[in-house]
């Protein structure tokens, strides 16, 4: 058997003070455009030393801004696959402190949303499950 090769990527679960978590919705520079997933993003050439929660620090700057997050333990691993690529990412709970989210160019929108809100939203394939999963940990603590 073949090794298959994957992206890794660091996905950060924003939740607020009313427990809602932050979703960012792809602009048309993203494909599919217009689906809802979270902040974070891949790990770049060059980070392969780098911390793990500098990188996705990194990434929440880059999508939502200078929004004040604690970055907390990765509670979520997942994977996902597209039509070429398979992606194995790493989702972190971190609790939002402040700040205005200012969107990067690859979103058109962001809002903060319950369990209650997922299943009206159309989210990247693979994200709906595991943002209701997440949900399900936090609700059963």
């Amino acid at each position: 058997m073949k090794d298959k090769l994957y992206f890794v990527g660091l996905k950060a679960f924003i939740v607020n003070e009313k427990h809602e978590l932050l979703i960012l919705q792809g602009s048309n520079k993203m494909k599919p455009e217009g689906l809802w997933g979270l902040p974070g993003g891949r790990i770049m050439e060059g980070e392969e030393q780098t911390e793990l929660s500098t990188i996705l620090a990194r990434e929440i700057r880059e999508e939502c801004g200078l929004i004040q997050v604690d970055i907390g333990e990765i509670t979520t691993p997942w994977r996902f696959f597209t039509k070429d690529k398979a992606i194995f990412l790493l989702g972190y709970t971190c609790t939002y402190k402040g700040g205005e989210v200012h969107l990067s160019e690859e979103h058109s929108s962001y809002k903060w949303v319950t369990e209650k809100d997922i299943e009206a939203i159309p989210f990247i394939d693979g994200y709906k499950e595991v943002i209701v999963s997440f949900f399900s940990r936090r609700n059963s603590k």
